[in-house]
């Protein structure tokens, strides 16, 4: 690093000024806070348990969620209608699905999942409801008559 400096007489001079010291790290001063807290978390949807670094990003709704059934609520749309693929409201949600397998979840059923795990504001619940079949739909409670439910479980990880 240089710094140019101008005398009383107009002369420039340059002159080399050595860099800052670089700060030292902050100290480790105990447990890290619990949103970064790592641990395990199993899912109050689907039932699955996967371990994370941010144990807080799991939740949504106040329930406890993995990665893919949180993404499925956001990103489904509340108007759009869903269909059962075997018709009954009664579909197996496998735990974990590869990405090209022809294996997928039935979107009634897990929708119908996750209304009754997560604890969605009323009339976001009430507009996911209408979008399942009439069979189904009658299965799941309206946001008035749904009990609250925190659904899911979070280990976090001790640091001794």
């Amino acid at each position: 690093m240089y710094r140019r400096a101008a005398s009383f007489d107009n002369r420039v001079t340059v002159t080399r000024v050595p860099a800052p010291a670089a700060s030292s790290p902050p100290l480790d001063t105990g447990p890290p806070p619990a949103s970064t807290s790592p641990g395990y978390v199993t899912c109050g949807v689907c039932g699955g348990t996967k371990y994370y670094t941010y144990t807080e990003q799991c939740r949504m709704y106040g329930s406890f969620a993995c990665e893919a059934c949180r993404k499925f609520v956001a990103r489904q749309a509340q108007t759009q209608p869903v269909q059962c693929q075997l018709g009954l409201g009664q579909c197996h949600i496998p735990v974990l699905v590869p990405r090209n397998s022809t294996d997928t979840r039935c979107r009634a059923c897990w929708l119908k999942k996750s209304l009754l795990a997560f604890n969605m504001p009323q009339e976001k619940h009430d507009r996911f409801r209408e979008c399942l079949p009439p069979s189904i739909r009658d299965t799941v409670p309206t946001f008035a008559v749904k009990p609250y439910k925190e659904m899911g479980v979070c280990e976090r990880d001790t640091l001794e």
